[in-house]
């Protein structure tokens, strides 16, 4: 969902040379479309999708991309792991952290596991243009 709606979001303002993607670090959905909750939503909004597939973070993506963003606390210990990074790096941020509003908490709950695709879409619609307004566009997202 992160993906579409910031490479939708940059599309509309016209800002080009942009690198998004996005990976899970597990492997369950490998090649697979969106979930079809996501799919609801984005097209709901008049975002695509046609261009994302599932894929799984690779080693090589921490050297590919500027930013890595993850959206839970679950998928930040699972990059970390996978980069091998054992503390902080300026390079992987959670989407929380580039909100524009408070969300009074710091995880986007999957909507997997909620089934609340709506709360997941307004939360990453806030993360994902706090991401722009500061100039963070280069980024592999993680949902």
């Amino acid at each position: 969902m992160a993906e579409c709606l910031l490479r939708h979001k940059l599309r509309e303002r016209g800002i080009t040379g942009v690198s998004v993607d996005s990976a899970g670090t597990g492997g369950y959905h490998e090649g697979n479309p969106p979930h079809p909750g996501t799919r609801r939503a984005l097209d709901a909004r008049g975002v695509s999708y046609a261009e994302s597939f599932a894929r799984t973070l690779v080693r090589s993506d921490f050297d590919e991309f500027d930013l890595i963003i993850g959206m839970d606390g679950e998928n930040m210990r699972d990059i970390k792991r996978i980069f091998g990074i054992g503390g902080d790096s300026p390079k992987v941020r959670k989407l929380s952290e580039f909100a524009l509003t408070d969300w009074g908490f710091s995880d986007v709950p999957d909507p997997w596991h909620t089934k609340d695709f709506e709360e997941t879409y307004r939360l990453t619609d806030d993360g994902t243009e706090g991401l722009i307004k500061k100039g963070a566009f280069v980024c592999l997202n993680l949902f």
